[in-house]
């Protein structure tokens, strides 16, 4: 089997590989984010009326304002386009030159030029 057949056969498993990583990608749902707020207790009002206390007391407790809640965004919006085409790569459709081996004679670089 030649050099150009195994990378070949590497590039067409590449783009499977690809296509199977996309296709997860795509049916990822996006995260469910649920915010808790505790109810804060009722403020405690202690009222202090001397024995000898003036003919009218007046007493104001005012409401407590509702929580501010800033929820600042944890993460980006991720859109994904729905349509996604990796196309088959053809082996034959490759020159592939190997340009360096080791002292074993193993591959250690190459070049691949589509044919035209």
């Amino acid at each position: 089997m030649s050099d150009a057949s195994l990378i070949a056969g590497e590039i067409q498993d590449l783009a499977t590989s690809i296509g199977e990583v996309v296709a997860a990608v795509r049916d990822k749902k996006p995260p469910h984010v649920v915010v808790n707020v505790p109810e804060a207790p009722p403020a405690g009002v202690v009222v202090n009326v001397p024995e000898q206390a003036p003919p009218v007391v007046n007493v104001n407790v005012p409401e407590q304002a509702p929580p501010v809640v800033n929820v600042a965004a944890s993460a980006p919006v991720i859109e994904f386009k729905p349509q996604v085409t990796v196309p088959r790569s053809v082996p034959n459709a490759y020159d592939v030159r190997v340009t360096e081996r080791d002292q074993y004679g193993y591959i250690v670089a190459f070049t691949i030029v589509p044919r035209l």
